[in-house]
């Protein structure tokens, strides 16, 4: 009976791990190379006319984040190297110590100055601690404490645009917008002007100082009592200040490290190392390199080969031989402790167990040193992924764990694992530029360090499995379990604070808190939803006499998490997560209206209507400002982003990225294109965010119609392995006595939160290509690069989906080889 329930996951784990291991092969068979520039040197003395330079002096292409031709001026005197930023719509970065980010294009305002926007002066009239007051012919602005005040009324349904004032005291060397200036329409964040364009100028507060950025107007400034005017592109600055020299240069798409010979030597030379970045160029193509206008700048040329200029795992070893030995050590001892533990009364094969515990350690930490280590041969990392899930793979069909919607739920996953590795990798090997490869194999240590830690999680026991989740969501647990609960959910509310005061959209420090509280969030209701179970079924007297009161104390707790969640998220400007948090609400009132009895209720069966009534005005109202977007006012939340996605045509910016989503998908056709998935990338690295937001647009461009719909089949059988887990664990827990009832009721209540979160990311991701939902910024699981996503949301969802479906496949001795693992 075990095997015939296992056999139909276990073949398609078997068939999906067989075409990885070919599609890997063709991978790196079929990887292009090309040449790159590995440093640029300009000779220049301290007598001599400075020089710019561009896109062919360091060997950029054209393009939208590319520099332009003529992009820094570079200038050497007895002093040191200077640099002043040319470009009128590029910016050129040069972080120091103390500033991570210095954009070189900025005017501290002073009292006195004089501005020209277009030709119309600007008085800079005062200027204190949090007091900017200007004046111009036409009138008059003054912004005070976070507030700007002009003579006209500001328009109620103008974006906003302006940081919030608070954050300079918690982040005080970083840049805040603080308004604008041009435009027809007066707004809380522009000082509107006749005559000049929206966005002319910006003005910023960072360190105490009022500065003036450039916008869509042509700018000259004065200081008081200097007779001459100049611009953005006059204001040079010192590379190598002895008191904060710059530690880079980013200019275009590349980053740069510098060096330079001291200020006023013979033979003076600044030299730009790219670290990130650096376009590649195939020689195949026939493309002709680009070539310096200037003798004194001398890029340096060497070939770009990715699958054979890096390391390959021996060389690793050699020169990193303690982590092999540390590697080694720990497989050895995990080995020991494997032979002196006593056997199981579930029988499980020595060798069974070893295979288990000593690989894990052994490839896990060589993977997890390979992370920190630098960069290693691509063939080792996909080698690394196939090992690791391919061992997980058959320890569970020995183990007898791949019975029933479990077995497809690991083989879906271990589907959208491999795609998700070919895709970045063909992503990184093919890309136009070096960075497209540190993308991929970030991606792929991931992978392999989240295969080999379910290795070991393979043979823990089911009760060990069903203890922990007891513990973790038993309301009369131990007060220890009870304190680990209330640290867990402080902890998210102090990260979420965190994100609030010191980070941003993107985040804090490079991770996305907000995909671990996906997770908690839904637990969350889980727990809650337990709760008013054990009240709801009579277990609890005072629910029976208040039962409004009852229910609201029970959901108190979650509704104050998610408002501050969701405020949180909003001060940030990070919309999409806050969409989805919304959106668990409507599927955990649909779980929890029923009453667990089956008494029959009025109140259910409105609260379904409810819900019900609600999607379809949801769906009708997209409809209808899809259909006729001009009966949208203005001042509708989210009207920019609506319009781009309803007339994309319209809107050349910010409906730019839809259209082209959609040209480079219906690029590849059927099958991709007639060279095959593989070798250069081409147009279709041009898309904005393809590795994570847009990838479903890479998908169709390079497999065609056949690799997105095999990547959607892949979905929907994990999402409906949830599902049916959720119905199968609700099923489970009503066999039970009264804790594990509770526990089947928050595994299943969980389960399904979780699968509609993750329907919830696909649907964004493929709405974002095929023009089905405005452009939202979440990636699609398991597929789409995204640190954050795969550590905090997708590795919880699928642990967690794994042991509730091993909990039930451990029940039944029937279903496992090995008796209860």
């Amino acid at each position: 009976m075990h095997q015939d329930r296992s056999l139909g996951p276990f073949s398609l784990a078997v068939l999906l791990l067989l075409g990885y291991g070919y599609a890997a092969w063709l991978l790196l068979a079929h990887a292009p190379s090309g040449s790159v520039v590995a440093q640029v040197t300009i000779a220049l003395g301290s007598d001599e006319s400075p020089l710019i330079l561009g896109r062919k002096e360091l060997g950029q292409r054209p393009g939208s984040d590319s520099a332009v031709l003529d992009h820094l001026r570079v200038r050497h005197d007895a002093s040191g190297w200077w640099v002043a930023n040319v470009s009128d719509r590029r910016r050129v970065d040069a972080p120091t110590s103390m500033h991570p980010t210095r954009y070189l294009r900025r005017w501290s305002l002073a009292p006195g100055d004089r501005l020209s926007l277009d030709g119309r002066v600007i008085e800079v009239t005062e200027v204190q601690a949090d007091r900017l007051i200007l004046s111009a012919p036409s009138g008059r602005a003054r912004w005070e404490a976070g507030t700007l005040f002009q003579e006209l009324e500001p328009f109620s349904g103008c974006p906003d645009e302006g940081g919030d004032w608070w954050m300079h005291r918690v982040r005080p060397t970083a840049e805040l917008a603080l308004f604008s200036i041009g435009g027809q329409v007066p707004c809380s964040t522009r000082w509107s002007l006749p005559g000049l364009p929206a966005k002319g100028v910006r003005v910023l507060w960072s360190e105490g100082r009022f500065w003036l950025a450039p916008g869509t107007a042509e700018v000259r400034f004065s200081r008081a009592g200097e007779p001459q005017w100049r611009g953005f592109g006059d204001l040079e600055w010192r590379l190598d200040d002895p008191v904060e020299p710059a530690q880079r240069l980013v200019l275009g798409r590349t980053s740069y490290r510098l060096t330079w010979t001291d200020a006023g030597s013979d033979g003076s030379a600044l030299t730009l190392v790219p670290t990130r970045g650096t376009d590649v160029w195939p020689e195949e193509r026939g493309v002709t390199r680009l070539v310096s206008r200037d003798e004194r700048v001398s890029p340096d040329w060497r070939p770009y080969a990715p699958t054979a200029a890096m390391p390959s795992m021996t060389e690793w070893m050699v020169g990193h031989w303690p982590w092999g030995c540390a590697a080694l050590v720990l497989a050895l001892v995990a080995g020991v402790l494997e032979l002196r533990r006593p056997r199981p009364y579930g029988q499980i094969p020595l060798g069974v167990r070893l295979t288990a515990s000593v690989p894990a350690p052994l490839f896990g930490i060589l993977a997890l040193a390979t992370a920190w280590t630098g960069l290693v041969s691509p063939a080792w990392l996909l080698m690394s992924i196939g090992l690791g899930w391919g061992l997980a793979t058959l320890l569970l069909g020995l183990g007898g764990r791949l019975a029933g919607p479990v077995g497809w739920l690991w083989s879906a996953a271990l589907g959208l694992v491999l795609v998700g590795a070919l895709v970045q990798g063909q992503l990184g090997l093919g890309g136009d530029d070096t960075r497209w490869l540190l993308i991929a194999q970030d991606h792929w240590r991931l992978l392999a360090l989240m295969g080999w830690l379910i290795v070991p999680l393979t043979l823990v026991r089911r009760e060990t499995f069903e203890r922990l989740a007891t513990q973790l969501t038993d309301p009369e647990a131990s007060a220890a379990w009870r304190r680990a609960r209330l640290s867990l959910l402080s902890g998210a509310v102090l990260v979420l604070l965190a994100q609030g005061l010191f980070g941003r959209e993107e985040g804090l420090a490079g991770v996305q808190p907000v995909e671990g509280v996906k997770i908690l969030t839904a637990l969350l209701l889980a727990y809650v939803a337990r709760r008013l179970w054990a009240r709801r079924v009579g277990l609890v007297t005072y629910h029976r006499v208040a039962p409004l009161r009852s229910s609201l104390e029970l959901t108190g707790i979650a509704l104050f998490f998610l408002t501050f969640a969701l405020a949180l998220l909003w001060a940030v400007h990070d919309m999409s997560p806050a969409l989805l948090l919304l959106m668990l609400v409507l599927p955990g009132m649909w779980l929890v209206a029923p009453h667990p009895l089956g008494v029959p209720s009025q109140g259910a069966r409105w609260t379904r209507v409810g819900i019900v009534v609600a999607i379809i005005l949801g769906l009708g109202l997209l409809f209808w400002i899809y259909a006729d977007p001009d009966m949208l006012p203005r001042w509708f939340p989210q009207y920019a982003r609506l319009m781009a996605w309803a007339q994309p045509e319209r809107f050349p910016e910010s409906g730019y990225q839809v259209r082209l989503a959609l040209d480079l998908a219906a690029e590849g056709g059927r099958m991709g294109p007639v060279t095959g998935p593989f070798g250069w990338n081409g147009a279709v690295m041009g898309l904005p965010v393809v590795q994570n937001d847009f990838i479903g647009a890479f998908v169709l461009n390079r497999a065609g119609s056949v690799g997105g719909i095999l990547v959607l089949l892949l979905q929907l059988l994990f999402a409906g392995s949830l599902f049916a887990l959720s119905e199968r664990l609700s099923a489970w827990g009503r066999r039970q006595d009264v804790a594990q009832q509770g526990l089947g009721v928050f595994l299943s209540f969980a389960l399904f939160a979780l699968a509609w979160l993750f329907v919830a990311h696909a649907l964004i991701a493929w709405g974002n290509v095929l023009g089905l939902l405005p452009v939202m910024g979440q990636p699609m699981t398991f597929i789409a690069s995204g640190n954050s996503h795969l550590l905090l949301f997708a590795l919880p969802l699928l642990l967690i989906g794994l042991a509730s479906g091993w909990m039930m496949v451990g029940a039944d001795n029937r279903s496992s080889r090995f008796g209860e693992p």
